[in-house]
């Protein structure tokens, strides 16, 4: 599934969004320097709930400032060896420990998968602490958004249209695994990208183990 809502947490303000037949449309934002931000955060949430009177799931993205943007070698062969290179230089690259990262990976624009003859032997990573989604997941929690999954939209030409940093723990713990939400594989489909085609490259995510 692919909700409807996003919850949009730059430092500033927090932006509401809402996805129909055309695209994202702002329901409104609240700057967080206002002393009655709470409250508007109330409003925004009410206007959710009106646009969807079945329920409402919202994806969380996150600020830029609270995600590590890289690039490493793992050259594969294989997924499983992929992995474990993503992990091994991951090790030492931040101030947490591996296990309390969460991931995306994408191959650099123009590539194709593994065996395929055209790698560098690069991936673009995009890495957030996992005690950030924790975070970011009681807040939206609280203020009964139902959050159900993590993203941010990266600066242009470092990632892609999206960097998916998978489900909630609330949804994990309600939705059953084929109703669990998914990235979102088009440019169009981000939330800040008003248009664009298809991503092609290879993409992958891990929230378990070691880096998510």
């Amino acid at each position: 599934m692919k909700p409807d809502f996003a919850l949009i947490l730059d430092p500033e303000r927090i932006t509401l969004r809402h996805r129909n037949g055309d695209g994202w449309h702002e329901v409104g934002s609240v700057s967080l320097d206002d002393p009655d931000w709470a409250e508007r955060l109330g409003y925004l949430q009410q206007s959710a709930s009106s646009l969807s009177p079945g329920g409402m799931a919202t994806k969380l993205i996150l600020p830029n400032s609270q995600i590590l943007y890289t690039t490493l070698p793992a050259p594969g062969p294989d997924e499983e060896s992929r992995r474990r290179q993503i992990e091994e230089g991951l090790d030492g690259l931040t101030p947490y420990r591996v296990e309390e990262l969460v991931y995306d990976w994408c191959l650099p624009e123009g590539e194709e998968g593994i065996g395929t003859g055209r790698q560098s032997g690069q991936v673009r990573l995009a890495v957030v602490a996992r005690e950030t989604l924790e975070e970011a997941e009681a807040f939206a929690i609280e203020r009964q958004f139902n959050p159900v999954c993590f993203a941010a939209v990266p600066p242009e030409g470092c990632f892609g249209a999206e960097a998916f940093f998978g489900p909630t723990e609330s949804a994990r713990r309600l939705m059953p695994p084929a109703a669990l939400p998914e990235r979102e594989r088009a440019c169009g489909e981000s939330v800040r990208e008003p248009g664009g085609a298809e991503q092609g490259a290879d993409r992958g995510s891990d929230r378990g183990g070691a880096a998510g």
